[in-house]
């Protein structure tokens, strides 16, 4: 649940800025401003402010293009790829639905056009930070889709 509500609020944020594309960018602010959201708690866990990262991706979402009139945004090919690699770490994780930290996750390793997560420069996440399971199920990790 968190991880789909963390797409549709990247998707509403494009549409408020109207940008034709939801990108990297809006997943990375709606992340950090999830209320009782993993990502957050993960980043203060790693010594960072995640207001402060949030205030970086809100102006990151504030550089990108905006259209004149109102539009369905589309996924743009980096979020794609971003979301694609959420499901590659799933499956390596051994979860079963892709959360939101599987999307932070694949936001550090793509080298997308934002530099949000990596503000420690990760490969991965330490076990300590994960949580004390697997996204095994919705009720877990609130997965956004099956990753086997």
């Amino acid at each position: 649940e968190k991880a789909q509500d963390a797409m549709y609020g990247a998707q509403k944020l494009a549409e408020q800025s109207s940008n034709g594309q939801i990108e990297p960018e809006h997943l990375a602010l709606t992340l950090l401003e999830q209320p009782d959201g993993i990502v957050p708690s993960l980043v203060e866990k790693l010594g960072h402010d995640p207001a402060a990262l949030a205030g970086e991706a809100r102006m990151l979402v504030d550089r990108l293009p905006r259209l004149g009139s109102p539009i369905q945004p589309a996924m743009s090919s980096t979020l794609s790829k971003v979301v694609s690699k959420s499901v590659e770490e799933a499956k390596r994780l051994h979860d079963e639905f892709v959360s939101t930290e599987h999307l932070f996750i694949a936001m550090v390793l793509s080298g997308s056009s934002t530099d949000i997560g990596r503000r420690p420069p990760l490969p991965w996440i330490p076990a300590p930070y994960r949580g004390t399971g697997h996204a095994f199920d919705r009720g877990n990790h609130h997965g956004l889709a099956k990753a086997a």
